[in-house]
């Protein structure tokens, strides 16, 4: 339907998308916001759509290899360095910056919660909020760099040495 210029680097998380916006990020280049529909929410397109356009870019602490996500009109991003970044979806502005497991996986939402699982197999659970706000920390015995996924009220995550299933029985 289109093709844009944006980001640039040898690895760029897939974009997170959220209310007619698409969110292309990567570590040493930009985060942008592209609007994808009219104000009135409908696609911009009948045949062909028209390209994106874009609404603002920020240059803060970027995710470099886990993919963003967007929730309650605010953009989550975490770094393999151990930083965890959230931005307003409308303005583009920085709201703040968390220390954090250092993490490669994608972050993940359920609920009005936000899932960061660092590479040491620290998981960060943290409202999707203006002002960040802990809720906890577990851990499990086995590092991972990859990103956990929910089914049926259980969280599965493949380890380095194992797969785990956290739910109830």
């Amino acid at each position: 339907m289109w093709d844009i210029d944006g980001v640039t680097g040898q690895v760029t998380p897939t974009p997170a998308y959220s209310e007619h916006r698409l969110f292309p990020v990567n570590v040493g280049s930009l985060l942008l916001c592209y609007q994808t529909a009219s104000e009135s929410g409908k696609p911009c397109c009948h045949e062909r759509a028209p390209e994106p356009v874009k609404q603002w870019q920020f240059t803060g602490h970027l995710s470099d290899t886990g993919s963003p996500v967007a929730l309650n009109g605010l953009l989550f991003m975490g770094t393999r360095d151990g930083e965890l970044t959230c931005v307003d979806t409308v303005t583009g502005k920085g709201l703040w910056v968390q220390k954090a497991p250092a993490s490669y996986a994608s972050l993940v939402t359920s609920g009005d919660r936000v899932y960061l699982l660092g590479r040491a197999g620290t998981m960060l659970v943290f409202a999707a909020e203006r002002d960040y706000r802990a809720i906890a920390t577990c851990q499990i015995p086995d590092g991972t760099d990859s990103t956990p996924a929910f089914s049926d009220g259980r969280i599965y995550i493949r380890g380095r040495n194992y797969l785990w299933c956290i739910g109830a029985k």
